[in-house]
């Protein structure tokens, strides 16, 4: 009610009403007044950030109820004066669709274009917009980077920029022209000079964090890692209940999943960017509060190469997943992502798809390196022969990582998705590559 009487202060009227109902009718109602229909068509209505009221507050169940209340009489009102002419637009922003779709009839006249592909280049800059606006910070940028022995050009910049801050896309059609860069992280890059973590330093969202806490593990590694299932547009587009909210569409409101397919009415989900898979890693800190134990088990037995104690904690972490959450269908880079969302939740340095070569998982400790390749185990097939590939993959990395003047343990990693089981055989190099210890496995 306060915003309503500065607006109207704001505008030189007078307004007056025991009800924000009829304070709003009657603010409209001295616009109208004052508008030259010459010049201008209509009064324009922006509600930005339409979901804070009921994010903020929703912890208290109650209290959110009366909120949606008051929003739905205010979308009524808005709806009324919409039908009469003298509202011209409405437009509604906010992360989620918490606010503005459970509230009611009220504000069922708006339509939700956050789908559609007329405006999904709307929010955000495409390659070629930041060829056009940006193309001396670029070229700065490439001359400040360079040295006399390593030469940045603008190709390299632009590059840097894809891999850190594009591809978010906001509809099916999800062609290179229609890939968006993250304004806010593009101010800052431009800024530092260089690419940085900034994804978090708007503080993490309230409900996001707070659901991640709520989840159990294993749910959150179903969700976003074990199963990463494509999503219907139905359900992507559906409200979502303050009271009964998806993790995966959650996850796509607040930015750390995007569109990445579309076929056959799914949407196929994925991190967007480095810097936000990066800061999703960070969220899953959260979520595995509740199981520190068995997470510092994983850190303290790789840190004295305990392998056997290390597979024993990560099995029994997958086996305490319901069998309600657990697909048996599991691929290969899901169980990678999931064993990468641990390592990174346990505080080890662990890094998948390395640059050099590609092994699966390098994790780097302060005397040792260790490479894991992972292999599933498919029908008819025996562990040890899955296993004795994984580990023959692997030998053509353990080379690369030689110059680090440490000893390589190179692990074969397989697993079973029907039984959830892990087996892995090791062999270890000193830091001149020979094989120093006999090859140890699994029992």
């Amino acid at each position: 009610m306060e915003e309503l009487f500065s607006m109207a202060k704001l505008n030189n009227v007078f307004i007056e009403g025991p009800t924000m109902d009829s304070l709003l009718t009657n603010l409209i109602d001295e616009l109208s007044k004052k508008i030259d229909n010459t010049t201008i068509h209509g009064i324009a209505v922006l509600i930005d950030e339409s979901d804070t009221p009921v994010v903020r507050d929703h912890h208290n169940s109650t209290l959110s109820k009366n909120i949606l209340v008051i929003m739905d009489n205010f979308f009524c009102s808005l709806k009324r004066n919409a039908g009469s002419g003298r509202i011209k637009y409405t437009y509604v922003t906010g992360v989620g669709n918490f606010a503005l779709f459970p509230t009611g009839s009220g504000p069922n006249h708006i339509t939700d274009k956050s789908l559609q592909p007329k405006y999904s280049t709307a929010i955000g800059f495409t390659e070629d917009e930041i060829k056009q606006h940006f193309s001396d910070y670029i070229s700065h940028m490439a001359h400040t980077r360079s040295q006399p022995e390593n030469e940045v050009t603008e190709k390299n910049i632009l590059e840097e920029m894809c891999e850190w801050y594009r591809g978010y896309f906001f509809s099916e059609d999800t062609s290179p022209k229609n890939a968006i860069f993250n304004p806010c992280s593009i101010k800052r890059y431009f800024l530092n000079g260089h690419p940085e973590h900034t994804w978090l330093m708007n503080g993490r969202a309230t409900v996001l964090k707070d659901e991640l806490q709520k989840h159990s593990l294993e749910e959150v590694l179903k969700t976003c890692y074990l199963t990463p299932k494509p999503i219907s547009k139905i359900t992507l587009q559906r409200s979502m209940s303050i009271d009964n909210i998806k993790l995966l569409p959650l996850f796509y409101y607040y930015g750390y999943y995007t569109i990445k397919e579309y076929e056959d009415g799914n949407y196929y989900l994925d991190f967007p960017n480095l810097e936000v898979k990066d800061a999703f890693y960070e969220e899953v800190d959260l979520a595995v509060e509740d199981r520190e134990k068995e997470i510092m088990e994983l850190k303290n037995s790789l840190e004295i190469l305990d392998l056997d104690q290390f597979f024993t904690t990560l099995n029994s972490i997958f086996l305490h997943i319901p069998s309600t959450l657990y697909d048996p269908q599991c691929t290969e880079e899901a169980f990678l992502k999931a064993m990468q969302a641990l390592l990174t939740g346990a505080d080890i340095l662990a890094e998948s798809e390395y640059t050099y070569s590609t092994p699966d998982i390098v994790v780097q400790l302060k005397n040792r390196v260790i490479v894991f390749e992972l292999n599933k185990v498919g029908e008819n097939e025996g562990e040890n022969k899955v296993m004795e590939e994984a580990l023959n993959q692997g030998k053509k990395h353990v080379q690369v990582f030689l110059h680090k003047h440490k000893p390589v343990t190179l692990v074969g990693v397989c697993f079973k998705t029907a039984d959830r089981t892990i087996g892995w055989k090791a062999i270890y190099y000193s830091e001149s590559g020979e094989e120093i210890e006999q090859t140890t496995t699994s029992p």
